[in-house]
C-alpha cells in the first residue's frame, strides 16, 4: 500500500454563513474584523474567491476578515 493525500475543495458557501453589510472601508483606515455567522455545520476552513481587496484577509480558521485597505475598488452587486 501507498499513503495518498487526499484534498476536498467545497466550492460554495455553506448555507447560513453571513457576514454583516454593507461594509464600505475607507482606504488607509483599519477596519473593525468582520465576523462571520453559520448556521448548521461549521466550515473546516474559509477561503475567498475573487480575492478581497488589498490589505485585506480572511483568517482560514475563524473566517474573520480584516486589515487595512490599501487601494480602492468598485463595488460589486450580487444577485
Amino acid at each position: 500500500s501507498v499513503p495518498i493525500t487526499l484534498t476536498i475543495v467545497i466550492t460554495q458557501a455553506p448555507v447560513g454563513l453571513n457576514y454583516a453589510s454593507p461594509n464600505n472601508f475607507v482606504v488607509a483606515m483599519a477596519i473593525t474584523p468582520l465576523n462571520p455567522t453559520v448556521s448548521g455545520a461549521q466550515p473546516m476552513q474559509f477561503s475567498v474567491l475573487p480575492q478581497l481587496p488589498a490589505g485585506l484577509s480572511i483568517d482560514p480558521n475563524t473566517g474573520i476578515i480584516s486589515g487595512t485597505p490599501t487601494t480602492a475598488t468598485p463595488g460589486a452587486w450580487y444577485l
